[in-house]
């Protein structure tokens, strides 16, 4: 099952998708609302009363409710940007959790692409600001949330570069979503553990990028320079990243805006072992690294963009 927000619902005489209940953790699902009975506003005003603010629906039923979403946004050219792309979000989890759990590349792909589509539509045709946009982000470290925050920093790091065409961006977006297809290799429990890492299990870990680059490298769908980003998001400009310890000039220029996606989310989140860093800590941490382990031109653009408003 795929969770779904209450607050991305409108009353409506037609949901083409069945809604769920979960009662306690790890309930059986319990059917709130089949797709053919209308769904009222007291329907969803009488759940936020209960402190229910999220449903679910079926694997099977995830884009459908995505395609809703997606529907409810491009109707509304009047929705603000930072709105427009929290509602993406939403439309995307479904898909991308769906696409994750079935473990099958060709599927991860294609959802992947079609969300960077959407995602390059929606933030930059409409000159969205990354300091907005971060306000309405997921701030947590679970696996969708870092694929799409990722991708979200790459698109809007890109563009703030000044690489503007639409299908470049597209396919950065899509790199950056899929930086991390290495690890459906790794198992949850090394994924999700709390405590420090065994050495054995870090080895693992840093393992992700050659064996996501083995997945994709046979695909006539996934271009080099995304290869580069599965493969480099962790190589550093100064030798000190891995796999092959590369420096700057040999770190593909979309593997380079990955890397400052990939961290910049990592700071900014919660995770098992530490608390989020403060974002002008964070600014911090990379203006001292610029130049160093992260292109500086870059890192000039981010700070620029975190810190510019309307």
């Amino acid at each position: 099952m795929v969770p779904v927000a209450v607050r991305t619902l409108l009353p409506s005489t037609e949901v083409q998708f069945d809604l769920y209940i979960l009662h306690g953790e790890g309930g059986q699902p319990r059917l709130f609302r089949h797709r053919d009975y209308p769904l009222s506003q007291e329907d969803l005003d009488k759940l936020l009363e209960r402190g229910i603010h999220t449903l679910y629906v079926s694997y099977g039923d995830t884009k459908s409710y995505s395609d809703y979403l997606l529907a409810r946004v491009m109707e509304d050219e009047n929705i603000p940007p930072a709105k427009r792309y929290e509602v993406l979000r939403e439309a995307a989890r479904a898909v991308l959790t769906a696409a994750l759990a079935s473990k099958n590349v060709d599927r991860v792909v294609g959802a992947t692409g079609d969300v960077s589509g959407q995602m390059v539509g929606t933030i930059c045709s409409s000159n969205a600001v990354l300091f907005d946009i971060f306000q309405v982000m997921a701030h947590d470290y679970g696996t969708f949330a870092h694929m799409m925050n990722s991708a979200t920093y790459a698109v809007l790091l890109a563009y703030a570069f000044g690489i503007s065409g639409e299908r470049e961006l597209i396919e950065i977006g899509q790199g950056a979503l899929l930086h991390d297809v290495g690890k459906l290799d790794i198992s949850q429990k090394i994924l999700a553990k709390r405590d420090k890492l065994s050495q054995d299990e870090t080895q693992i870990i840093k393992q992700h990028p050659a064996s996501g680059f083995r997945k994709l490298a046979p695909r006539t769908d996934v271009s080099w320079g995304q290869l580069m980003m599965v493969y480099q998001h962790h190589e550093r400009c100064d030798g000190r990243g891995y796999p092959a310890g590369l420096l700057r000039s040999e770190i593909h220029e979309w593997a380079r805006l990955c890397a400052i996606a990939d961290v910049f989310d990592a700071l900014t989140n919660d995770r098992s072992y530490r608390n989020a860093a403060a974002l002008d800590d964070v600014l911090q941490y990379f203006d001292a690294q610029a130049g160093k382990g992260f292109d500086e031109e870059m890192i000039r653009c981010l700070i620029a963009a975190v810190k510019r408003r309307n």
